[in-house]
């Protein structure tokens, strides 16, 4: 079973992200043919985005009330960063902690390797409507996400530091962003579906703190978070703790409803791709690597509702 092995690239990266003390600031070189870029490159296979209609100020062509109805929280103001080479927007959620989005043309590739370099994994949503590129830090938090337009223009967002937005939170600004240059408006089918039968998004963050508390080594906190179906006695919790300390790194690189029609409304059901490096003492665990195997990990997860908080109540290989 392949281990996690951290090289020691970190110093590089300082000059190929670009910068320590404001991480959001993305700079691009602006020519004279950005307006024509941005109606006619379709014939190489890449989108075509009319929104930027005001280029001299990011701010104004996504406007906070726009980000404020994509994020569900009000945005007090904005603050434009624009020169000749950059154009970015901090949208404040306080009078501290903002939202940033960079309209960028150099290209992507650095990006993604400058990310890679700091051993961030680098994956994508299935979720977001356009080509799109979400970087996971250590702790297994979203640090940034990049829709692409092409391999030289992009938008990236930098979510803001704490816990002002949740992972949910910034994968659905992200589908409604990205709808919203692909149609000019969001697409609500991501926020809510219409029948009812797919909920919030609040579901999808438990099981992604699930998974992010093995990430970070928090197993009793992890085990809490499942049921007593599941758990059992001290001994079942014991064994849990046996396995989930075994595995070395986790991320979540997907989550979707499984078999919606079949819920009911205390129980529902999710199909997670997951990435999972496990310990090679597992080799010898009575199924070996506790059923972990080559990446991509597929694991159907139910969670039950006992009062107001949902609990893990499953993790099956299968539906």
């Amino acid at each position: 079973m392949k281990k996690v092995i951290i090289p020691l690239f970190i110093i590089i990266v300082i000059f190929v992200i670009g910068g320590v003390g404001f991480f959001s600031i993305k700079v691009f070189k602006k020519t004279e043919s950005s307006n024509q870029h941005l109606t006619n490159n379709t014939a190489s296979g890449d989108i075509s985005v009319n929104i930027f209609k005001d280029q001299t100020d990011l701010c104004i062509s996504i406007n906070k009330d726009t980000v404020g109805s994509f994020i569900g929280k009000s945005i007090s103001k904005t603050e434009s960063i624009t020169d000749n080479t950059l154009h970015s927007c901090q949208y404040f959620l306080d009078d501290t902690h903002t939202l940033s989005l960079t309209h960028d043309y150099t290209r992507i590739d650095t990006k993604i390797k400058g990310h890679e370099l700091l051993e961030r994994k680098v994956t994508s949503d299935n979720s977001i409507p356009m080509r799109n590129y979400v970087v996971i830090q250590a702790n297994g938090l979203i640090n940034e996400i990049y829709l692409v337009f092409s391999d030289t223009e992009f938008v990236s967002i930098n979510r803001p530091n704490g816990k002002l937005i949740s992972e949910g939170e910034i994968i659905s600004f992200a589908q409604k962003l990205a709808d919203f240059f692909m149609n000019g408006e969001p697409d609500v089918q991501h926020a809510k579906k219409s029948s009812g039968s797919i909920p919030a998004l609040a579901e999808e963050d438990v099981i992604r703190n699930f998974f992010n508390l093995i990430h970070e080594r928090n197993v009793p906190d992890a085990i809490s978070m499942m049921s007593t179906a599941l758990t059992g006695d001290d001994s079942t919790k014991k064994a849990w703790g046996v396995q989930f300390n075994d595995i070395k790194a986790i991320s979540v690189l997907n989550i979707e409803p499984s078999l919606p029609e079949s819920w009911t409304e205390n129980s529902h059901t999710y199909k997670v791709t997951l990435e999972a490096y496990v310990s090679s003492d597992a080799a010898d665990a009575p199924i070996p690597y506790y059923g972990w195997g080559d990446n991509p990990n597929f694991r159907w997860v139910e969670i039950i509702k006992k009062g107001n908080l949902w609990k893990i109540n499953s993790l099956a290989t299968g539906p």
